[in-house]
């Protein structure tokens, strides 16, 4: 995603936190797989290949997110802006 996060753990069970740190870089892949948009596979990639010559469907995750991406900069009169470039 062009990107880079931390996950830092406290804990005392070790096969626990192994098992949370797996799942954390499990949901990061899952994400990376639906928006990277340095991967030709996304659905987010998808959108941006096509949506300008024809309408897209999307799964029900991206479109919640692009309906609230769409909330929060009406709601900041644009200081938050999803769009990158054109």
């Amino acid at each position: 995603m062009g990107a880079t996060y931390s996950v830092v753990l406290y804990g005392h069970d070790r096969a626990e936190m192994e098992a949370a740190i797996n799942a954390a870089f499990a949901e990061v892949e899952r994400i990376d797989a639906l928006l990277s948009n340095y991967r030709a596979e996304s659905e987010w990639s998808n959108v941006n290949r096509r949506a300008a010559q024809e309408p897209v469907r999307v799964s029900p995750e991206l479109f919640q997110l692009l309906s609230a991406c769409l909330a929060y900069s009406r709601e900041s009169k644009g200081a938050f802006d999803i769009a990158v470039g054109r």
